[in-house]
């Protein structure tokens, strides 16, 4: 398949003769820089909010007690836990069907026509 990088902040550099790009993500707890060849898959979610951890909350979760209970403790028949032990049972199964607008490029002038339309700033390095 195809490399797929979601949550695109900003194109920084187009290199067109060498069929990259250089792109930036925004992610939860830092920005990336990546560079990718084509074909590439890009998604720009514009209704992204990237929210910084608040530092009080990251030094309260290092300090957490975090307690691991095994079978020793709980003492459970092996019979009755894991997969075997599942009281679970399924009726139906379906696969859930996502709808969006989807813009679709298969030349590199498509590619820089798309990325235009969303917005973002192209520089095309020939």
């Amino acid at each position: 398949g195809l490399p797929y990088i979601s949550n695109i902040q900003d194109i920084i550099r187009f290199y067109y003769n060498e069929k990259k790009i250089l792109i930036s993500q925004n992610s939860e707890f830092a920005k990336n820089m990546i560079e990718t060849e084509f074909p590439v898959v890009l998604a720009v979610d514009t209704n992204l909010e990237i929210t910084e951890p608040k530092v009080f909350d990251y030094i309260k979760s290092q300090n957490s007690l975090v307690s691991v209970y095994s079978n020793d403790y709980l003492e459970l028949r092996d019979e009755n836990i894991g997969l075997k032990g599942s009281k679970t049972l399924v009726k139906k199964a379906y696969k859930n069907q996502t709808t969006r607008d989807t813009l679709i490029a298969n030349t590199q002038d498509g590619i820089l026509e798309i990325l235009s339309s969303l917005g973002l700033e192209v520089k095309n390095e020939n």
